[in-house]
């Protein structure tokens, strides 16, 4: 450029950390979207929608998960186990 921009830059590269790899199939993705529907309900007022509500009752007292927790709050393997004891009910 002419004259030379007055400006410092840089980059940065961006690595993930993930301790346990993702799970980028349909059923998931649509388990995610159902959890973050509408951010501020709880995740079982999300998921009853699609699941049994006792047994998302009996998940959230397995994981030790208060009823009133939000998807927002949660970490991505809590999201891989829970999806996984639900769909194998």
């Amino acid at each position: 450029f002419f004259p030379p921009p007055k400006v410092m830059s840089s980059f940065i590269q961006l690595t993930p950390n993930l301790k346990e790899p993702l799970i980028l199939d349909q059923t998931f993705i649509s388990f995610l979207k159902v959890c973050f529907k509408q951010k501020r309900k709880t995740l079982s007022n999300n998921l009853k929608a699609s699941y049994n509500l006792e047994d998302i009752e009996n998940m959230l007292k397995k994981f030790n998960l208060f009823d009133k927790v939000r998807a927002e709050e949660l970490e991505q393997a809590q999201f891989v186990s829970l999806f996984h004891h639900l769909t194998s009910i």
